[in-house]
């Protein structure tokens, strides 16, 4: 199984890896590494991009089946050592898109009781709020919010809560847990 190294540290873009699989995935070569920072599609954030040796990584998915981290390719790779790369710019933007969606999903809760029906990433950042209208001063208001969260630039953490913990964390929604 492949060490999902994005949770802990999502600001690494360079590292080296074993290669541990090849196959193919929709007519394409994938890699099963050891160890990975490239972030799959998953959560509403779209995949990391980058390369492996020479190969371009043009997808990233977990495998329904064993939840491995298959890294789809645009040719194959020969070495049984992986010099990754991830193309840097593309994943802080969507970094800075989910955690913004985060920020200013939580401010249309509080200002307006908007909940986020659902969201975007990609070019640009959508969000459904589930609410049939908001007053214009409801949506400068919760900008006004988001934009001194942002500007306050208080770290953003990522854990894994045991269940007695998740019983004690006041949730907006349940996470599903497998």
């Amino acid at each position: 199984m492949t060490e999902r190294l994005y949770y802990s540290d999502s600001y690494t873009h360079t590292f080296n890896a074993r290669i541990i699989e090849r196959l193919t995935h929709n007519n394409h070569p994938a890699l099963i590494l050891d160890k990975t920072f490239f972030y799959p599609t998953s959560g509403g954030q779209p995949n990391d991009l980058g390369s492996i040796n020479q190969a371009q990584v043009i997808d990233v998915i977990a495998r329904e089946s064993d939840h491995a981290i298959l890294h789809i390719v645009d040719r194959e790779t020969d070495s049984g050592d992986a010099a990754c790369s991830i193309e840097w710019s593309r994943r802080f933007d969507f970094m800075q898109q989910h955690s913004g969606q985060h920020i200013l999903s939580q401010a249309f809760i509080r200002i307006a009781r908007a909940e986020t029906a659902s969201f975007h990433l990609g070019d640009s950042l959508t969000i459904d709020l589930a609410v049939e209208k908001l007053k214009p001063e409801s949506i400068d208001q919760a900008e006004d919010l988001a934009n001194r969260v942002v500007t306050a630039n208080a770290p953003i953490r990522s854990w894994f809560p045991s269940d007695e913990e998740l019983q004690t964390i006041p949730l907006r929604k349940a996470p599903e847990i497998d």
